[in-house]
């Protein structure tokens, strides 16, 4: 998981929720101005992919942990 570099790091103690709450929406907000800025399209591209990459991961780990 994301977070447990975190927990060690600092000692913390994760217990699960008590309730199931859904997913949040992650939304990336800019200026018009920059939507064909070539370097901002490669940076959206790349913190997409990083995204996509980390919740599919945690998905897939939920899913083999049956949560």
């Amino acid at each position: 998981m994301t977070w447990q570099p975190l927990i060690r790091a600092f000692g913390l103690v994760a217990v699960p929720l008590p309730v199931k709450l859904p997913a949040p929406p992650i939304v990336c907000c800019w200026h018009q101005r920059y939507d064909t800025d070539p370097a901002h399209i490669w940076l959206r591209d790349r913190v997409r992919a990083a995204f996509t990459t980390v919740l599919t991961r945690d998905r897939r780990e939920r899913h083999v942990r049956g949560e």
